[in-house]
């Protein structure tokens, strides 16, 4: 059943939707690079100041790193509370050469820049739906900024049309979370009470391709690996030493060859161990997900999907995990090229980790199959965390469920809403449900072709404005008894 309010809810919306657009693009004018704390500490600022302008009691808090800003309101009842979890740190725009526009001076434009389309000079000119086909580009338009300020559209919303938000809503803004939120799972343990709520709503990542309003049950984990070996205490002469000295770049490259085949299998160890196929319930809503394999295909570049053949996309990117490798570092090319012996080579890995597969566990195999190949390398474990995944069958996810349902069904939308199992991506949800003690739901809002972590990022401006009545469903759903 859609909120009471449902058809002012609308109104209200269209009528303020260029207002929404407006006051949006200042958030995404500031810099909130993780690493860059003075930037990040301004924007937190900015972030108190918004949520107190919407009627909400807002703090800044400390967290031993980047801080946490808070804020709660008080709604129609005040046995249900609902936490909305955004965050307002963002990755770093390099390399600043593959970006079409200033990362941090948001411009419209009237389709994707990798097409070919103009900026728009004069957007107030436009159409409402001119507008609403419009894409923002800016670092953080998609992820996570956007969503954010649509979500704290959504209380403006009901604030005006209701008076108030229909139970109380509470905000918990991070500022790590691009860096793997260390310091968050501690924090909230030492401020349980304060953040203490009935189901975390969180609202991060793409939606499916279709569009469809998306519900997810989980994220996979991460951990972030270097592998480093030093050959030599200095670069060498290729012509003085060549056959004679190691080479560290090619010992790095043969031991990663000897942890994954051509197929995309990993080859530790008993890497794939703890890991599970998907109960009968989430096989049930993985066939009802659709896949456009040509028109994904073609949008990513690719002519062939990596990995054992056997296997569907959502199988490999869902419940299968990963031995990436992000980037190697060794000797010099380009320009700098030099006819010498690397002594020093380094890879950057992740690997995602799904539903009970322990981090320590896997850190542990993989350090034992580097040792036993090449003794003298070293594996550090940067940062990580485990996966996550609430039950199908959870009170608080059917709740959640049929809302985005009723609201399809409002909309006209012919096919229902997309329920994942879980996601590809990762966030520290594992640590943060067992800090808080409830259950975690994602509601992503931004459009799949966001550029996330990429050059280019951008929000669609109909998924900014179509989340904003996401939301207020959600939050209508789940302040139901």
């Amino acid at each position: 059943m859609m909120p009471a309010h449902w058809e002012h809810y609308q109104t209200y919306i269209r009528e303020h939707e260029r207002t929404f657009i407006t006051e949006l693009l200042p958030l995404l004018e500031q810099p909130s690079v993780s690493h860059q704390a003075a930037d990040v500490r301004r924007c937190a600022g900015l972030l108190h100041d918004l949520l107190q302008h919407e009627g909400v009691h807002a703090e800044i808090m400390e967290t031993g790193g980047n801080p946490v800003v808070y804020g709660e309101i008080a709604g129609e009842r005040d046995d249900i509370t609902v936490v909305l979890y955004n965050h307002y740190d963002v990755k770093p725009v390099e390399p600043l050469e593959a970006w079409h526009s200033e990362p941090f001076h948001p411009l419209l434009r009237r389709g994707r820049v990798e097409d070919g389309a103009p900026v728009v000079p004069e957007w107030r000119a436009l159409s409402d739906k001119e507008l609403r086909s419009c894409l923002v580009y800016a670092r953080g338009s998609g992820d996570d900024k956007g969503p954010l300020y649509g979500n704290l559209m959504a209380l403006r919303t009901m604030r005006a049309v209701a008076g108030r938000p229909p139970c109380q809503v509470k905000f918990l803004y991070d500022g790590e979370e691009e860096i793997g939120s260390p310091n968050l799972p501690a924090f909230l343990r030492q401020h349980r009470e304060r953040f203490r709520g009935d189901v975390m709503v969180i609202a991060d990542g793409p939606m499916h391709p279709s569009g469809r309003p998306t519900v997810s049950l989980g994220v996979r984990g991460v951990m972030m690996l270097e592998i480093s070996l030093q050959t030599a205490n200095q670069i060498l002469h290729s012509g003085h030493y060549g056959n004679a000295a190691p080479n560290a770049a090619w010992d790095l490259v043969q031991v990663l060859a000897t942890m994954r085949d051509p197929t995309g299998n990993c080859l530790v160890q008993d890497f794939y161990a703890e890991a599970k196929p998907p109960t009968p319930e989430e096989q049930e809503l993985l066939a009802h997900i659709p896949f456009d394999e040509a028109g994904m295909l073609a949008f990513l570049g690719l002519e062939r999907w990596d990995g054992p053949a056997h296997l569907s996309f959502y199988d490999k990117t869902l419940f299968r995990p990963t031995f990436n490798i992000n980037g190697l570092r060794s000797g010099t090319t380009g320009a700098a090229r030099s006819t010498v012996i690397p002594h020093q080579a380094t890879a950057s890995i992740d690997v995602r980790l799904v539903a009970d597969m322990n981090m320590d566990t896997v850190c542990h195999r993989i350090v034992e199959h580097v040792r036993q190949r090449c003794p003298g390398a070293q594996v550090e474990l940067i940062h990580g965390y485990e996966a996550y995944k609430v039950a199908v069958t959870h009170l608080q996810v059917q709740k959640v469920v049929a809302a985005v349902h009723d609201l399809c069904a409002t909309m006209g939308e012919a096919e229902p809403p997309i329920i994942l199992p879980t996601m590809g991506g990762s966030l520290p949800l594992h640590d943060l449900a067992q800090a808080l003690g409830m259950p975690l739901i994602s509601v992503p809002l931004a459009n799949h072709d966001d550029n996330q972590h990429a050059p280019n990022e951008n929000l669609r401006l109909s998924h900014f404005l179509q989340g904003i009545s996401t939301m207020l469903t959600v939050v209508h759903g789940l302040a139901q008894a």
